[in-house]
């Protein structure tokens, strides 16, 4: 199983209880993993030189291991549990800044703050902690017994297809449904590589998809 690269450098830091000198990477956004990230770190040793660290980023590094395992109130469980990945590091005027992508179900956003500075409590005194909602409305949860998922499984049984209701990775517009309590469901042909060199799709899924929803239409206006 592969693991962020800067959650592995605060391992590696923790555990050797080194210290950072500088931190850089390919940092593009809160989404996007870094592709590469170097950083300069000394361990301690009673023969070597002396070395300048920074004791600021060093700390904020540290301080990574648990912001990354921190469990937050949610308001629905996932098969994929709460995910926070640190994929974004800056320095803003004199301060390191690290920006940790969090997603977990809930939309409340002081849960996710207090469960953050709880972990940092004992350790990491000065350290802050800023939650912000971005990029959209929450995240997809209906019941498997709603109405909804009950119609559209009884349509896709009737076109021939196994309907197996799980959660999936991914986005859709149904993220700012969900969280109103509108009844939502994803559905849609199959492919791959999406947003990557040769992004496909399957034309007879397309044909499926394009047979579901009128039918789950018509089924629910029937209903």
């Amino acid at each position: 199983m592969s693991i962020h690269p800067v959650i592995a450098l605060s391992q590696y830091v923790w555990l050797n209880n080194a210290y950072v000198v500088s931190l850089r990477g390919g940092f593009v956004k809160s989404n996007v993993t870094p592709t590469w990230v170097e950083a300069d770190v000394v361990k301690p040793c009673s023969d070597c030189p002396q070395q300048e660290v920074d004791d600021g980023l060093t700390r904020l590094v540290r301080a990574l291991l648990p912001l990354t395992r921190f469990v937050p109130r949610v308001k629905a469980q996932s098969v994929f549990d709460v995910t926070a990945v640190p994929n974004v590091y800056r320095l803003v005027g004199d301060c390191h800044e690290v920006i940790i992508n969090v997603r977990a179900m809930t939309n409340d956003a002081k849960a996710i703050e207090e469960a953050m500075i709880d972990v940092l409590r004992e350790d990491f005194q000065g350290i802050e902690v800023k939650v912000e909602s971005e990029g959209g409305g929450g995240y997809l949860y209906t019941p498997r017994d709603s109405g909804l998922v009950k119609t559209a499984s009884e349509v896709l049984s009737e076109l021939g297809l196994e309907a197996r209701v799980m959660e999936m990775a991914g986005a859709s517009d149904a993220r700012y449904f969900s969280p109103l309590g509108i009844e939502t469901i994803d559905f849609g042909p199959v492919g791959g590589n999406e947003h990557g060199p040769n992004e496909y799709v399957s034309i007879k899924s397309l044909e499926i998809t394009s047979r579901f929803y009128p039918l789950l239409v018509r089924r629910l206006i029937s209903s």
